[in-house]
């Protein structure tokens, strides 16, 4: 096997390049491309990536906090299938993608965010206006991130993408789908239906314990799932 040698932004586009889902043995491309605006901390690696790799979409926004919305918004209407990574620089590019970001992860939709960071030597100055931690030269404000994010993680050295890539397909495929099926078993459960009308509509409705049993199912099909993920190593 021979060695092919890439910058840290080659790496981290050519795996997302590569993912894909299938679903009704149909396969998916997880990730449509790249939304973004790039800036201090971004363009010298993360843009000569994407310039490179032209199969990988990259589209202009206006704004960075509609990056995120729109990734989003586009995994809610793929049924969480497919997504796009976001690209920012440290700030304020990065701190815009703060509300989107928590949007995302209320409504535990699939959105990955890549903001440019601070610099991994420690011989240049501050590339955020000051705004580092002024106690601590590994703090800076996207650690904001972090009680908004479902995983976060810090890459200073190439060799750490092998755990951290396949640790954010883990998350943002897994949860996607414990919580489909929880939201399959409520959205079939908030339909009314008089049954006697028809038979075929929902007796649950006259039925005494219609609600416990409904809601037995929902935490019966998400505790089965948890486990069979655990089980086989994917939580």
């Amino acid at each position: 096997m021979k060695t092919k040698r890439l910058t840290t932004a080659q790496a981290i586009v050519q795996y997302l390049l590569h993912q894909h889902v299938e679903r009704d043995g149909k396969c998916h491309p997880f990730f449509a491309g790249c939304l973004g605006i790039f800036g201090h901390g971004c363009i010298a690696g993360v843009g000569q990536a994407l310039l490179q790799y032209p199969q990988f979409r990259y589209i202009l926004t206006k704004n960075e906090q509609a990056s995120v919305h729109i990734a989003a918004a586009f995994a809610k209407m793929s049924n969480r299938l497919r997504t796009f990574a976001c690209v920012s620089s440290i700030g304020p590019g990065a701190t815009n993608m703060v509300t989107g970001a928590a949007l995302a992860t209320v409504n535990r939709l699939p959105v990955l965010l890549l903001p440019g960071d601070i610099f991994a030597r420690r011989n240049v100055g501050p590339v955020l206006q000051q705004l580092e931690h002024p106690n601590s030269q590994d703090i800076s404000v996207n650690d904001c991130f972090r009680p908004v994010s479902k995983y976060w993680d810090r890459i200073n050295r190439p060799d750490q993408l092998m755990n951290a890539l396949p640790e954010v397909m883990r998350v943002l495929t897994s949860c996607s789908i414990i919580l489909m099926s929880i939201t399959l078993i409520a959205g079939v459960y908030g339909m009314n239906f008089n049954t006697n009308i028809s038979p075929f509509n929902m007796p649950e409705l006259n039925f005494y314990f219609g609600y416990p049993l409904a809601l037995l199912m929902m935490i019966t099909v998400t505790v089965v799932l948890v486990m069979y993920f655990k089980r086989r190593g994917w939580l």
